[in-house]
């Protein structure tokens, strides 16, 4: 299921775009999903559609609705069911909700356990996931371990797009920590981002790391 892409808006700001068109589409897939193997997803990616415009409540709500389809490591479970876990920590991190997401990390750590290379169906490396979770509760340790694990990957696989985002995501838990030498490390970061969403056409993107460059630049 491809990811909708809208532009990313910082704090206090309207988004661009039509953020009500994709999440109506999402919306009506999450009411059309069939059961089975890829059941779980819809809901996931519209969560994180609707957290990068900040709605936080409503993505709680999604997840109270789909929490019966997250994965159980007991059990041998359904590319819809991790595509579910995947998306919610990331929408979670996207909002703040950092106990939420933390809550999910066991999950997160079976999975890798299976194979340090897995990626969703929208692109997204389960290590980028955990890193997310990791930096979530301030484990920045944790949290530096599964960036390098994910851009590892990331380039052995060519998953430019991927790179892009860990650029962009690495460097925002950079500017949370602000330890010696993060803005530095994060504005590096933020402009080889820049440079590839440009490349590739998304501005909305662009406008999220540029906000971001302008953060590590004080």
């Amino acid at each position: 299921m491809a990811l909708l892409r809208p532009s990313v808006p910082g704090p206090g700001r309207a988004p661009r775009g039509n953020a009500e068109r994709p999440a109506a589409h999402l919306r009506n897939a999450v009411e059309l999903e069939p059961q089975g193997a890829f059941a779980g997803q819809s809901a996931a990616v519209l969560a994180r559609h609707l957290a990068y415009y900040g709605r936080a409540d409503e993505v709680m709500e999604l997840f109270e609705s789909a929490r019966s389809n997250l994965p159980s490591l007991d059990r041998v479970n359904g590319m819809g069911s991790w595509s579910c876990l995947l998306n919610f920590v990331e929408a979670f991190y996207l909002c703040g909700l950092n106990e939420e997401a933390a809550a999910l990390s066991p999950l997160l750590g079976g999975l890798l356990e299976y194979d340090k290379r897995w990626i969703s169906y929208d692109g997204r490396l389960a290590a980028t996931r955990n890193a997310l979770a990791a930096a979530a509760v301030r484990r920045w340790e944790e949290a530096e371990r599964h960036f390098g694990i994910a851009r590892e990957v990331a380039e052995h696989m060519g998953n430019r797009v991927e790179l892009a985002d860990l650029c962009r995501l690495h460097a925002r838990m950079l500017l949370d920590r602000g330890s010696r030498g993060d803005h530095e490390r994060a504005a590096e970061m933020l402009q080889e981002a820049l440079s590839a969403y440009r490349a590739f056409g998304m501005p909305g993107y662009a406008a999220e790391a540029e906000r971001l460059l302008s953060q590590a630049q004080v």
